[in-house]
């Protein structure tokens, strides 16, 4: 039995371990508010990716090999930048505002583009997240 003078406050929380660490998890919903952060790596792969896709479109380089070769990168390199234009555009204008989720690396971006539907490539971000 609890006095009479007592509050009692429930908060939602998940445990996770990783790497022999403990994590809790909370909703985001109640994470702080903090200003947009531009993440500017970011940027400049998902550019990249569009700019060597729009190369091989329009024919200035016939694949991605041809990318590859042309700037000194290596083919899997090429493959998983292009790989990033297929992400949602709601994903690709949050990292364009820094709205982004805490956390989004290149690593994440990569396994969300294997994802096709879009809806999906959002609860996969928030997986790998931590």
């Amino acid at each position: 039995m609890q006095p009479e003078n007592t509050i009692t406050v429930e908060i939602p929380i998940k445990m996770r371990t990783t790497n022999r660490q403990k994590l809790i998890l909370v909703p985001d919903a109640l994470l702080p508010v903090t200003k947009p952060q531009i993440e500017d790596r970011l940027l400049h792969v998902i550019a990249k990716g569009f700019a060597w896709r729009r190369r091989i479109e329009e024919g200035k380089s016939r694949h991605m090999g041809e990318v590859a070769e042309q700037e000194k990168v290596s083919l899997p390199y090429v493959h998983a930048l292009i790989n990033l234009t297929y992400i949602s555009p709601g994903v690709i204008e949050a990292i364009i505002t820094g709205t982004q989720l805490k956390g989004l690396d290149r690593q994440i971006l990569e396994e969300m583009a294997k994802e096709a539907v879009w809806e999906r490539q959002v609860a996969v971000s928030k997986d790998l997240r931590f």
